[in-house]
């Protein structure tokens, strides 16, 4: 079976994310371009497409700044469950980042 083509820009990569075919290839390109995708993975996190806001949520877990990961907390009130998942996970999660201390002290309240 052959490879999809994907896009060699990052927003393009972004872009792939839409797509399951493309999706898991588009997001190890992304994590394997680290810090030079992330100004495309923060457009990303806007995305009309809820897999786009998803995955991008992702990737921020493995390669982020603290530009990045402030991007992350309006997906704490996403519409989708999965989104708002990987926006806490990666808000969280310091096991997976190398260097980067998360600035956000982000808790969602109710009103």
């Amino acid at each position: 079976m052959e490879q999809p083509q994907l896009p060699s820009d990052p927003l393009g990569l972004v872009d792939a994310l839409a797509a399951p075919e493309t999706r898991f290839l588009a997001y190890h390109a992304l994590v394997a371009l680290g810090e030079e995708a992330l100004p495309a993975v923060r457009s990303g996190l806007g995305h009309g497409n809820w897999q786009v806001r998803k995955w991008t949520a992702m990737v921020l877990d493995r390669v982020a700044d603290a530009e990045s990961l402030a991007a992350l907390v309006p997906l704490l009130r996403d519409p989708k469950a999965d989104v708002r998942l990987w926006a806490v996970h990666s808000l969280s999660c310091e096991h997976c980042k190398d260097e980067v201390a998360c600035p956000v002290d982000a808790i969602a309240t109710h009103a």
